[in-house]
């Protein structure tokens, strides 16, 4: 088996570790969707993806199928996301419609539930790895999916980093948001020690932040998807029929949902075609490479955090290569 094949079977057991501790009880379920359409459950398929919430693709006695994704965290982001979801809507992005939040108390805890139609399609990560899409086929459709994020970020948000259901965010200057770790240097140094990364690359990174302020001092505050992947996009009859799972929304600099989808840049299509699609709506302003590369480097110092608390086993590799690549570039421009 190759290295890569090796990678993709622990992160799929990685997952299946994390769901099978993850189960709302068929009553339970039951009941949401009956709070929700007035009916019950025909069938349902528990769906084995993400990372945070339990999903269930379920088909009801009438009427379409639903997804019903349910969280069990204290600070879940259903409302933020409705919020995004409903401006992405009125900007023309094929996007879910919420049909209910609520919460449900069980014995052991209290469940955060989101319910939401179900849009049609196979996620081009899927195509991607059936090998049923030509490089052309791949590439036209990554040009798309950068025309739908400037749809995306045509939307104006208010201050930046996670939203709340208002739209706003939780940082009043985009500096604030970047230079969030800085603050906790001791923290991201201690994780990063927990997943075996070195620490001169840590120090190296802050530093690079700290110093380059006058790069992203002002950016417009824009929604972010802020997981912009190829496993959210939907394909149907050739083409992106609906962008899914805003949960991580922000408010944020353009550049962020593509320094995201670079940060993961070797499972997914070349950026470069994004942009393509990108430009044709939208303007991407000065310093852009810089503000990818150094987005990159704060979305790289979240994600250790995360990843030395989740127990990923590539997390080393991937938050590295990241930095490293990403140091290099600015000890170029000096």
């Amino acid at each position: 088996m190759n290295r890569n094949k090796q990678k993709s079977k622990d992160y799929q057991s990685f997952l299946k570790n994390r769901h099978d501790k993850l189960n709302t009880s068929d009553d339970v379920l039951e009941k949401i969707v009956k709070n929700a359409v007035g009916y019950g459950i025909k069938d349902k398929q528990k769906i084995v993806e993400g990372e945070i919430n339990e999903v269930y693709d379920i088909t009801p006695t009438k009427g379409d199928n639903l997804i019903v994704r349910v969280s069990r965290e204290e600070h879940n982001r259903f409302e933020a996301e409705k919020w995004a979801l409903d401006n992405c809507r009125n900007a023309g992005v094929s996007v879910p419609q919420i049909i209910l939040l609520d919460e449900v108390e069980t014995d052991k805890e209290k469940l955060h539930i989101c319910v939401e139609n179900k849009i049609e399609g196979v996620s081009l990560q899927e195509l991607i790895k059936q090998k049923v899409l030509s490089q052309s086929e791949i590439k036209d459709l990554t040009i798309s999916a950068g025309e739908i994020l400037s749809k995306i970020h045509s939307i104006k948000a208010k201050n930046f980093g996670e939203i709340n259901s208002l739209g706003v965010g939780k940082f009043e200057t985009w500096p604030e948001y970047m230079l969030e770790q800085n603050k906790n240097s001791d923290i991201v140094l201690e994780k990063a020690k927990n997943i075996s990364i070195d620490p001169k690359l840590i120090q190296q990174a802050i530093e690079i932040l700290e110093k380059t302020q006058d790069m992203y001092m002002n950016v417009d505050s824009r929604l972010a998807h802020s997981d912009y992947g190829i496993k959210h996009m939907l394909i149907h009859e050739g083409k992106i029929n609906g962008i899914i799972d805003f949960e991580n929304c922000k408010s944020s600099d353009i550049a962020y949902d593509f320094s995201y989808w670079n940060y993961f840049g070797k499972n997914r299509p070349s950026v470069e075609w994004l942009m393509e699609g990108y430009k044709s709506n939208g303007n991407f302003g000065e310093n852009f490479e810089a503000r990818m590369h150094l987005v990159k480097i704060k979305i790289a110092l979240s994600l250790l955090i995360y990843y030395s608390d989740a127990g990923h086993g590539f997390a080393k590799e991937i938050t590295t290569n990241n930095l490293i690549e990403d140091i290099t570039f600015f000890n170029y421009v000096k």
